[in-house]
């Protein structure tokens, strides 16, 4: 009998995905192997295996699967957010710089809210590596710092205020 590898859990999360997020290496790149696993299934959520690596931490399993080539790094999930939002809003600088560097993904992107890059770096509490992450993505000179968002149209600085960020 065939083993599926696509069976989701109650969290609609599949094996890949929880290899992805506790750093599996030999795991992650047997199911990759395969060609019955796919990759770019999404949970409940709009989580991939991409997302789960991204979360988690795990850097090199985050380059494995990008040079895969199976993914859409401009694909957005029900609320309108990229996985470049998704490193943003988890304080993954590291991930943030690996995809812009990529010159594949679109940093202009605005959520179905209207929420840009800058928005989603001021909505987190202050701290030294969340004014690197502000000041990295606003020297990119490529998102609208005036752009409102959400149901309250605030802009990054009532973010910035809001939260406690200088």
């Amino acid at each position: 009998e065939k083993i599926d590898l696509q069976i989701k859990d109650s969290f609609n999360i599949t094996a890949i995905d929880y290899a992805c997020k506790n750093g599996f290496d030999k795991i992650v790149q047997y199911f990759t192997s395969l060609s019955e696993v796919d990759l770019t299934k999404v949970n409940i959520n709009g989580l991939t295996a991409l997302h789960f690596a991204c979360k988690f931490e795990n850097f090199e399993h985050f380059q494995y699967l990008i040079n895969l080539r199976v993914f859409d790094l401009n694909q957005k999930n029900e609320d309108g957010e990229t996985i470049l939002f998704y490193a943003v809003e988890n304080w993954k600088l590291d991930f943030v710089e690996y995809l812009i560097d990529l010159d594949q993904i679109e940093i202009t992107d605005v959520t179905n809210d209207g929420k840009t890059l800058l928005h989603a770096a001021c909505q987190k509490d202050p701290s030294d590596f969340n004014m690197y992450l502000f000041q990295y993505l606003r020297g990119l000179n490529k998102i609208d710092v005036n752009a409102k968002a959400g149901i309250y149209k605030r802009n990054i600085f009532h973010l910035a205020c809001q939260y406690g960020n200088k």
